[in-house]
């Protein structure tokens, strides 16, 4: 299931949130600077694979060539030594989950072979 998700993923829609998170944020240069760092890690960086581990909690694993992370949403939790709220980790994951939904709400579904 590595990187599954990402693959069904619209880059339009990933481009999107990543700009209203950016816009968000624009005050805030560090976490501007892990927001593209999260960017990055999503669509260039190929050393890192993002997995769906569990549904509910929704929880995802964020690995690297160094080590790996696990991302639960509800919890708003990282297992990253990060102590910063939006470590990148949660920042991929929240811009996966937020294209999602932006692409649910257009009405575009990530279902396998749709």
């Amino acid at each position: 299931m590595e990187n599954e998700i990402l693959e069904r993923l619209s880059v339009f829609y990933l481009k999107k949130e990543y700009n209203l998170m950016v816009k968000e944020h624009l005050g805030h240069v560090e976490i501007v600077k892990r927001i593209d760092r999260a960017m990055d890690i999503l669509t260039r960086d190929q050393s890192y694979v993002i997995s769906l581990v569990k549904n509910k909690p929704l929880t995802f694993q964020v690995t690297s060539s160094n080590d790996s992370y696990t991302v639960i949403d509800k919890e708003r939790l990282c297992t990253c030594p990060d102590t910063t709220v939006l470590c990148k980790h949660r920042i991929v994951v929240k811009l996966i989950l937020n294209s999602i939904r932006s692409m649910k709400d257009s009405g575009l579904t990530i279902k396998k072979g749709l």
